[in-house]
């Protein structure tokens, strides 16, 4: 591997895109386009998706769409993390007044008027004075509402992101605040939001420890239509890589298709981990007979770190066995074989037993001498997280040593001499040496 072709690729920044269209965006941006036109309002859409799937350039899109319609709607779009330490019906009026500057006058005076009205120690107040207080309360909030109603007499959308950035305690509150929008005429509301997250932030809320129904039905109330992120296919990934780092070779982009998460933000995080390992090191030597292995255990590092914290930890203790159980990964062929030949090895342990492990034919690839306790244990993760099982799958293919073909069967101790590139290799890595 030429180091200067990965320094060719330079940093990427946070923002969203225009490549992100490569995963179908474009065609659910124009039917959503469409629906929002159509749907009665008043109507909630969540466009639901983890972290960094590419909710925002589908908001994005879809805005550019309905611009270019023949008559557009009105479109507010409001950064619920950026307005986090106020409350949504004061950012929806900071964001009518700078979408429509007409109306500059008469809603800076209410929004001095929310601000006053938040800002009042209702404590300090006599029983008198709160009823009055809610009773002035209840009159500026119908007239807000009577502004937002004039503001959408044509149809309105209102975009709002970036929601599930924002601390559990203001993301509860803001989707709560949703409701207000449901009083109004003419206004359809669009929000991105992780749906998981949301269901968890509510769960613990309210003293779950996990996602419960409850929590599942409280999301489901506040909408009238989800509308999952598209999928994203192997093929579309490795394009959208290509397309951020021209200069990588095609083999690490698919190695780096087969181990991260299908997640546009966390592959751009990882070209960056990548450009600054290559550019401030010197990992990769031109024409090191190892810089490809280096490349490809310096990233099964990187995945692991990002998906298990557990299984971190128990590598950190011992690099050597996580290589030994990536050749297992790689040799048994699939997650159902290996989780058979696993759950042999893990039973067997429970009876105190040596513990050969076998592959698929019966045939005993690895001695117990080789197998140590913290190796089963890390067994025991990859047997239950297909995800660990993905990355290891891959970096043991790329590992170099193939003992199917041999008759050196069972590994034992003395073969670890085979091993013994793979696991300088590794140890270097996740010891920190130049990365």
């Amino acid at each position: 591997m030429d180091p200067s072709m990965i320094r060719e690729m330079g940093l990427l920044t946070d923002e969203p895109e225009g490549s992100d269209l490569h995963f179908g965006f474009e065609e659910q941006a124009r039917s959503t386009a469409i629906l929002l036109k159509q749907a009665p309002a008043p109507f909630v859409v969540a466009i639901d998706g983890e972290w960094g799937s590419g909710k925002t350039t589908l908001i994005r899109r879809i805005m550019k769409i309905l611009k270019k319609d023949d008559k557009p709607p009105k479109m507010i779009e409001i950064n619920a993390w950026r307005y986090e330490s106020t409350d949504l019906f004061t950012a929806l009026l900071g964001c009518v007044k700078k979408r429509f500057p007409k109306r500059m006058n008469k809603v800076a005076r209410f929004v001095s008027l929310i601000l006053d009205i938040i800002s009042r120690d209702i404590l300090r107040m006599s029983t008198r004075e709160v009823g009055e207080h809610f009773e002035n309360l209840l009159t500026e909030v119908k007239t807000i509402e009577e502004l937002l109603t004039n503001t959408a007499k044509e149809r309105t959308v209102i975009f709002i992101d970036d929601l599930d950035r924002c601390n559990i305690d203001n993301m509860l509150a803001m989707l709560e605040n949703i409701k207000l929008f449901l009083m109004m005429e003419n206004v359809v509301v669009v929000i991105a939001i992780d749906m998981e997250k949301i269901e968890h932030a509510w769960n613990l809320k309210h003293g779950k420890k996990s996602s419960t129904e409850a929590g599942v039905d409280y999301v489901d109330k506040l909408f009238q239509l989800k509308l999952p992120v598209p999928h994203k296919h192997d093929d579309d990934l490795a394009e959208y890589v290509r397309l951020m780092a021209l200069s990588l070779p095609r083999v690490y982009i698919d190695y780096l298709v087969d181990i991260l998460p299908p997640n546009p933000r966390k592959m751009k995080l990882a070209l960056n981990f990548i450009y600054f390992a290559v550019s401030s090191t010197n990992n990769f030597p031109p024409g090191h007979e190892t810089s490809s292995k280096r490349f490809f255990a310096m990233m099964a590092w990187y995945a692991i770190r990002d998906v298990h914290k557990e299984f971190t930890n128990k590598v950190k203790r011992s690099p050597r066995d996580l290589v030994y159980l990536a050749w297992l990964c790689a040799n048994a062929g699939s997650y159902f074989e290996f989780q058979k030949t696993a759950g042999i090895a893990l039973r067997l342990r429970e009876t105190n037993s040596q513990v050969p492990i076998s592959n698929k034919n019966g045939e005993s690839v690895m001695a117990s001498d080789v197998v140590t306790e913290q190796m089963l244990d890390m067994m025991a993760i990859c047997m239950s997280d297909s995800n660990i099982f993905r990355i290891l799958y891959h970096f043991g293919q790329n590992l170099g040593i193939d003992f199917r073909s041999t008759k050196n069967l069972p590994i034992s101790e003395s073969d670890a001499k085979m091993f013994e590139p793979a696991f300088m290799l590794f140890e270097s890595v996740v010891r920190g040496t130049g990365t």
